[in-house]
């Protein structure tokens, strides 16, 4: 019997080595710091995105020849400083305030426009 298990194991082959462990996954690009202040993140990258969105919007595919489309675009910051302008006052508030302040404008308009085509069409003298 010992003969045999000696001649079993010998004919045996070895297991295999083990696989080697793939490598660790490499670390994420570092996130660009932002201010600590919750409205100065919030007004950069408001920044950021309509910049971005914008940019695309006006200015079309990188790759494109402004000649072809015979058009040249405005300057985008002179169209853009008199929003900035208006939006100025209220960049200090919050978002439940601008929003509100927003619904508020909205309903006023209805009103207004209710009013205007009550005396235009509905209002005889």
């Amino acid at each position: 019997p010992i003969v045999a298990n000696v001649a079993a194991t010998a004919t045996t082959p070895a297991p295999p080595p083990p696989a080697a462990a793939p490598p660790p996954p490499a670390a994420p690009p570092p996130a660009p710091t932002l201010p600590l202040d919750p409205v100065a993140q919030g007004n950069e990258l408001e920044k950021q995105v309509l910049g971005k969105s914008l940019l695309a919007a006006f200015s079309g595919p990188a790759d494109a020849p402004a000649a072809a489309s015979g058009r040249k675009w405005p300057n985008l910051s002179f169209l853009l400083r008199p929003l900035e302008w208006l939006n100025f006052p209220l960049s200090a508030c919050s978002d439940v305030v601008r929003e509100s302040l927003g619904k508020v404008a909205i309903m006023t308009l209805i009103n207004a426009l209710a009013i205007l085509l009550y005396v235009l069409f509905l209002r005889k003298h």
